[in-house]
């Protein structure tokens, strides 16, 4: 494997058995928002749960960033990338820019990195929508998605299991809906949020 994606949120419940990885000297909070009411070609949108309603929302993601603090890390899963799933990641990620982490990357079992790791970092405009949407009250977390994130985590003792990903994530403060994610047609699919 020549290129890696350090997985942290949404692609470790879709990439289990991936190899561990840690993040050193980055934390994870909720960072990053999409506006549920802007419609964008090939992209997703979520409704109600109940009602199947187009929900007037901003949904809040998980992010990364860099921090001072020597000891910080996060753990997430290398999932293996070629030129065609950087495009295909790179297109559904629209909410991050993909950065390189290769030199803070270590693999959890001591084995060789690929080549080069990457990883997806909120983007200024998406990191913006969420800090507006906060201030309008408009921001929410999808229950799903905290929960396939949960899960994968509780799943992956490689990973420190659910109390590592605690540990390592700032809680958000946002309500939590009950979302259905709506695809619209040739929507990538690499993994779902």
């Amino acid at each position: 494997m020549e290129h890696a994606i350090f997985a942290y949120g949404s692609l470790v419940a879709e990439h289990g058995g991936a190899p561990a990885a840690r993040l050193v000297g980055w934390r994870r909070h909720w960072g990053v928002a999409m506006d549920n009411v802007a419609d964008l070609p090939r992209y997703k949108h979520y409704v109600d749960a109940e009602t199947g309603v187009r929900a007037h929302v901003h949904v809040a993601f998980l992010d990364i960033e860099p921090t001072d603090d020597e000891d910080a890390g996060v753990t997430g899963v290398l999932v293996p990338a070629d030129a065609a799933t950087l495009a295909v990641l790179d297109a559904r990620e629209r909410n991050y820019d993909r950065v390189e982490v290769t030199n803070a990357v270590s693999r959890i079992d001591g084995r060789a990195l690929p080549e080069r790791v990457w990883t997806y970092i909120g983007s200024a405009a998406g990191r913006a929508r969420l800090r507006d949407a906060r201030a309008a009250g408009t921001a929410v977390v999808r229950g799903g998605y905290v929960r396939a994130v949960e899960e994968a985590y509780a799943a992956a003792p490689a990973l420190g299991g659910l109390p590592a990903y605690v540990a390592s994530t700032e809680p958000h403060d946002l309500p939590v809906v009950e979302l259905r994610r709506i695809d619209t047609p040739a929507a990538p699919s690499v993994a779902r949020r």
